[in-house]
């Protein structure tokens, strides 16, 4: 896993120099390996990266933890958005996934749950 997220940050350096982020790793030096779809999760990573280029305040940094917990691989994304989100825009995206009615970043949220829990994750 480790290296894969270190291809999908190469792949996208040019995206994440233009939106001026500063992205932040944490990851042990040790591999981590999990058995996984590589191109799902490839798209997976893809998307969250992208996500973050397009969606994240300028200027302000993106921290991603790759760890071991407990057997388990936990990979965490956190950033600081462009736009205010309040309560009203959370629980009306998170309505949209449950109910189905998905458009745009809603259905890329859907997608990367869907993908994760098929894989094991949460």
């Amino acid at each position: 896993m480790n290296q894969l997220l270190a291809q999908a940050l190469a792949e996208h350096e040019e995206a994440i120099t233009k939106s001026r982020l500063d992205v932040r790793v944490t990851a042990p030096e040790q591999p981590l390996y999990a058995s996984v779809d590589g191109q799902k999760w490839w798209r997976l990573l893809d998307n969250l990266i992208l996500n973050a280029t397009k969606y994240s305040l300028v200027n302000s940094r993106v921290y991603i933890a790759l760890s071991e917990q407990s057997g388990e691989i936990v990979m965490t994304i956190k950033n600081v958005t462009r736009y205010e989100l309040g309560d009203g825009r959370i629980a009306g995206a998170t309505a949209a996934i449950h109910r189905g009615r998905l458009k745009g970043r809603a259905l890329a949220l859907r997608l990367r749950s869907s993908l994760s829990t098929c894989t094991g994750g949460r």
